[in-house]
């Protein structure tokens, strides 16, 4: 009979992949690691596989191979972390997940991933860790680009009973929940101190003056929605005089909200 030593030789390979790394030649590590399709390997536990592959998914984003990254997270089925047992990898995997979604700026997917950390068992249990997760998936929330998904979850988040913890938080979102007008200097007045990072906290998406242009935009939009509700025609020279952070912009962010399809021009 055969001699099966795929196992072996997996492991054998993932110690090369460490010495590699340790000598600072992280892409060969990456290399020698992807030679390795271990999701074939039938004899090998699922707990093995996955921390493989994670590790696969590591070296990827760090040799900058964003692409192939992307194609071995698809590897891993996240139905995999509904256990407990399996915690600690699956906050592992939405934190690698967090890495690529920020690197492509897709807002709302960082948002969706860290909505499963704050929903882990061991997040839950510890009030420090679950408020900077649910700090981040309000503030990447916010953040994204407005559509139907973006939508169910804001409805969906806004009933969670911790945001009552977070006023500011909870504060913000309402904002983008209602059908009023927002003032973007007052809100940034109000919020531009509360929603930055605290001190030994991982950093917060606004603390950066380029997210605080996205959120910008993300105020002309809402804006525009809401006038598209009263409205059946609007002139610029009326648009212009709405609350709007960039009134010079005015036509631009219509045609953009158009083109998007929640007004018509």
């Amino acid at each position: 009979g055969k001699i099966y030593v795929e196992n072996e030789r997996a492991r054998v390979t993932r110690t090369l992949a460490a010495i590699y790394e340790k000598e600072d030649n992280l892409e060969k590590a990456a290399k020698v690691l992807q030679e390795l399709q271990v999701e074939t390997f039938g004899s090998m536990e699922k707990k093995e596989k996955v921390e493989f592959i994670l590790e696969q998914m590591r070296l990827c984003f760090e040799t900058k191979d964003y692409i192939r990254t992307s194609i071995i997270s698809k590897k891993i089925s996240t139905k995999y972390f509904e256990s407990e047992e399996t915690e600690q990898l699956k906050l592992r995997y939405y934190r690698q997940m967090i890495d690529l979604n920020l690197h492509h700026k897709e807002y709302l997917a960082v948002s969706k991933n860290f909505f499963e950390i704050y929903s882990s068992k061991s997040v839950k249990e510890d009030d420090k860790k679950w408020k900077e997760a649910l700090k981040r998936v309000v503030l990447y929330l916010i953040l994204s680009e407005y559509d139907n998904e973006q939508s169910d979850m804001l409805a969906r988040l806004k009933s969670d009973t911790n945001l009552t913890k977070l006023p500011y938080y909870q504060n913000v979102l309402m904002c983008f929940d209602t059908a009023e007008l927002l003032n973007w200097s007052i809100l940034k007045k109000v919020y531009s101190q509360h929603l930055k990072s605290e001190p030994g906290e991982p950093a917060s998406p606004l603390d950066t003056e380029d997210n605080w242009e996205v959120l910008q935009t993300r105020v002309v939009e809402h804006n525009i929605r809401v006038l598209a509700k009263y409205y059946t025609r609007i002139s610029l020279k009326t648009l212009r005089r709405s609350p709007q952070p960039r009134p010079q912009g005015s036509g631009e962010d219509a045609m953009r909200a158009s083109c998007e399809g929640y007004c018509h021009s």
